[in-house]
């Protein structure tokens, strides 16, 4: 966020408080004093000088600059849809085609103002520049290109696609939520990622309705499970076969991920569609280190 303050060259004001107290809120501001020269700029040198300003606002203590010169900021401001503010006492004068600017008559308060701007003016930008990246790297801005970049656990993509605006409860056509798709890739980050952004943690798929937490279990990963541990996964939910997280991991010997299950109590006796419980799957298929986390803690 960068402040543009314009305001006649003659015109006497405390420049030096107002730019500490933005420069303290991480908001960088220059002051540009109007003087008779800058009639001989040219448009490109105008719109240089322009261009690095997210913010633009007319000063003045006696005098706002000429009005040639506040209408051609406004006229900017309007086109670019960049703020303008005029800070002014209210005996100064302002031309009919600055009403519909804010106005203040203190820095303090314009102040204010702009740092409560910014978090919006930084949201935005990131919307703008996600956008740009997303393009220039070749991805289409559609819903099946966001799971198609989840899936290959592109964190920055899908980073970018989440900035604008798309739900990371989307499903691709089998049915699968972007989570369980993230859970698969093995990417930590991008699970992170998908959960900061609101990912519902116990979303089932459409298929057999495992959550992510079963698939990261049920594969070994050690990480991924904590992660979704840690955000409120329910460990005892049960898929369409009746299989929970700790069932899938122990059929499939992953101890860690079982073991880390059983740290949250996750239940052992349940039993699924088969007559099967943790412990019967780890006994069937000679799994010992889940046999070892299982014995004594579970009920056949």
């Amino acid at each position: 966020m960068k402040v543009g303050l314009f305001a006649n060259a003659s015109d006497s004001l405390p420049i030096e408080p107002l730019l500490r107290v933005l420069s303290d809120s991480g908001i960088d501001a220059s002051v540009y004093r109007v003087r008779e020269s800058w009639r001989g700029m040219t448009t490109e040198e105008i719109r240089r000088n322009l261009d690095g300003v997210s913010h633009l606002v007319l000063w003045a203590k006696d005098q706002l600059p000429p009005q040639t010169w506040s209408s051609l900021l406004a006229g900017y401001a309007i086109g670019t849809d960049k703020g303008l503010y005029v800070l002014a006492p209210a005996d100064v004068e302002a031309g009919e085609y600055l009403e519909g600017f804010r106005r203040f008559e203190e820095p303090e308060r314009l102040a204010e103002a702009l740092i409560a701007d910014r978090s919006e003016y930084e949201r935005a930008r990131g919307i703008a520049e996600a956008r740009e990246e997303l393009i220039a790297s070749g991805f289409a801005l559609t819903e099946r290109t966001f799971l198609e970049a989840v899936g290959q656990g592109n964190e920055r993509a899908a980073r970018g696609f989440l900035l604008l605006g798309y739900s990371p409860d989307i499903r691709d056509e089998s049915g699968l939520p972007a989570l369980f798709l993230a859970v698969r890739s093995g990417n930590p980050n991008l699970v992170r990622l998908l959960v900061e952004y609101g990912a519902h943690v116990d979303e089932q798929s459409g298929d057999r309705g495992t959550s992510p937490l079963m698939e990261a279990a049920g594969t070994g990963q050690v990480a991924i499970t904590r992660q979704l541990l840690e955000a409120g996964a329910d460990p005892d939910m049960v898929s369409t076969y009746g299989q929970s997280a700790a069932i899938l991991a122990a059929s499939e010997g992953h101890a860690d991920t079982l073991t880390l299950l059983l740290e949250w109590n996750a239940r052992t006796d349940l039993v699924d569609h088969l007559g099967m419980t943790a412990l019967k799957y780890a006994n069937l298929f000679h799994h010992d280190e889940a046999v070892r986390a299982l014995e004594g803690r579970t009920q056949t």
